[in-house]
Order: structure tokens, then C-alpha cells, then sequence
């Protein structure tokens, strides 16, 4: 688990950083971002169950959702 967390620290950082320069990666690294979410949820359900590993994958998702929408706007302004 410590390893996907170094991950997603290290994917949102680079996806934050296209979004605001608007570099042309954000095509590849957006989605392998969400994929880290969806891999944490996938880590859990072993130790908690599918129901709360899916949870947990889809409330990461929608955190990073919400960000990635406030960086896309401070960055149009």
C-alpha cells in the first residue's frame, strides 16, 4: 500500500504540473492517475472486502476529480 500512496503523491504531481503548463502528456498520465485510485481500491479488497475496496478505489477517484477540475480552472483564468 505504501507504494501505490509514493505512486499517487508521484502521478498527481506530474498530472498537476500538465494541467498547468498545459503539456501535451495529459492524454497518457490523467488516466494512469485514475488507475492508481482503482488499483488502491483493488489492494484493499483482500484485507476488506470487494465492497469497501470499491469504495474506497471510487472515493479516491472522485477526490482526484474534484482537484483535477479546480486546477483546470485556476489554470484558465
Amino acid at each position: 500500500m505504501r507504494t501505490l500512496w509514493e505512486q499517487h503523491v508521484a502521478w498527481t504531481i506530474i498530472t498537476i504540473r500538465s494541467l498547468v503548463y498545459g503539456l501535451p502528456d495529459i492524454d497518457a498520465v490523467l488516466p494512469r492517475l485514475l488507475q492508481n485510485a482503482q488499483d488502491m481500491g483493488e489492494a484493499l479488497k483482500p484485507f476488506y472486502g470487494a465492497a469497501a475496496g470499491d469504495a474506497y478505489g471510487q472515493l479516491i477517484r472522485e477526490h482526484l476529480r474534484r482537484l483535477l477540475s479546480n486546477f483546470r480552472r485556476c489554470s484558465d483564468l
